[in-house]
């Protein structure tokens, strides 16, 4: 869920701002477009990107989902066997 919100965010916060940059974004694009950093992206822009750690949490969740379903798995067989 964070890696796929992260690459998201973008277009979750253009839908926030919504309308609200259009006069700013036309003239970024316009008259004073040697002054915006980058007149395609407009006023408002959020970038996100997967960093070296996205790689540690996915291998970490894979362990802790692999060492949770062993658990289960030992103690319904621990159950089982005490029971009979």
């Amino acid at each position: 869920m964070v890696m796929a919100s992260l690459l998201e965010i973008d277009i979750f916060a253009s839908f926030l701002v919504g309308h609200e940059c259009d006069t700013i974004n036309s003239l970024a694009r316009g008259p004073f477009r040697d002054l915006a950093p980058d007149p395609e992206e407009g006023c408002f822009g959020v970038k996100g990107q997967l960093g070296p750690g996205c790689a540690l949490l996915l291998a970490n969740s894979v362990l802790c989902m692999l060492v949770g379903h062993f658990i289960q798995y030992a103690s319904t067989a621990m159950i089982e066997e005490e029971g009979t």
